[in-house]
């Protein structure tokens, strides 16, 4: 039997998250979605969707790749959250860094023209190993194989302002993640990707079967291989 997933890995990456609310059983005060893309087919780098009251309720976008931001709002981001595959809302230009170890805490910051951002999770719990297959879950296109670390504490700061809320009783659903490493898988069903109709060219990476193992060991892809 092999251990291979028969499905197309899309990325490889890191996507921690964090969900507040003021209150247990309101809306989401801030959404914050943050991405470390190793491996995708528009290319590595790093995106935050940001909507949060110190946002004025609107989301906002700050990436180092813009391609690969808008390539994840019409697959992965846009599937996860609707709003956001909307492409016209505008994208920053900005430069990340991080500091931390994900066994204690872990901060991610943000630098554009005119914002300073920083997410910080902390109170981290231990970690969990995720793997679902492509339309396993009920509106989920795409499988995902990760591991997930659960954060009781977190802190988001914009030019010295911390948002308002508390994870509260939402921590049972994932208010708070370190995603240390995540590999998305797409169903080919012996056909290519495709984005508004059209076949999104992988096989310009380039020649050969050309394989990455992330350092922490959980994702391998294979980025000419088909189903």
């Amino acid at each position: 039997m092999s251990i291979a997933d028969p499905n197309k890995t899309i990325l490889t990456g890191e996507n921690p998250f964090i969900r507040l609310s003021l209150k247990d059983g309101d809306p989401n005060s801030t959404d914050a979605s943050y991405w470390r893309i190793v491996f995708s087919p528009a290319g590595p780098g790093h995106v935050l969707y940001l909507k949060s009251e110190l946002t004025e309720g609107r989301w906002r976008i700050y990436s180092d790749n813009i391609a690969m931001a808008r390539w994840l709002q019409t697959t992965v981001q846009g599937m996860l959250n609707a709003e956001l595959s909307d492409t016209t809302i505008s994208c920053a230009e900005a430069t990340f860094s991080k500091t931390g170890d994900p066994r204690y805490f872990w901060t991610e910051y943000i630098k554009s023209h005119s914002e300073d951002i920083s997410l910080t999770w902390f109170d981290i719990g231990e970690p969990l190993l995720i793997h679902s297959q492509p339309n396993q879950i009920p509106n989920r296109r795409y499988g995902v194989c990760t591991v997930l670390i659960p954060a009781l504490g977190t802190r988001l700061v914009r030019n010295g302002i911390e948002a308002k809320g508390q994870i509260l009783a939402a921590r049972a659903r994932g208010a708070a993640v370190l995603d240390i490493g995540v590999g998305i898988l797409g169903k080919l069903d012996g056909r290519a990707l495709r984005r508004n109709g059209k076949e999104w060219q992988t096989s310009a990476i380039g020649g050969g079967k050309p394989t990455l193992q992330l350092k922490n060991g959980i994702s391998v892809y294979d980025p000419i291989s088909t189903v």
